[in-house]
């Protein structure tokens, strides 16, 4: 039972949000903590350069769901084979 608690704790803490905002000449991505926060304001007030009519805003998520369920199962695998190939 431990042990699931283990697989699924990196999960938790894995999900980042990312804001893109940019303009013909310059692009910046900065980091949110929900995409409701990815606004017009945002990127303002990171750069006073993103003033513009052009300003394209695009939220996005590194990880999803489906891929932690493949990858830290794998991870995992790999490691108790390595460790299991150490101990014979």
């Amino acid at each position: 039972m431990k042990i699931q608690y283990l697989m699924v704790l990196p999960m938790v803490f894995a999900y980042q949000k990312y804001c893109n905002c940019e303009i013909p000449d310059k692009l910046s991505i900065l980091e949110t903590t929900d995409c409701d926060m990815c606004t017009r304001e945002l990127c303002i007030n990171h750069d006073k350069i993103f003033d513009d009519v052009k300003l394209k805003l695009k939220c996005y998520q590194i990880e999803s769901t489906k891929e932690a369920f493949i990858v830290y199962p794998f991870i995992l695998i790999v490691l108790a084979l390595f460790f299991y190939s150490f101990k014979r």
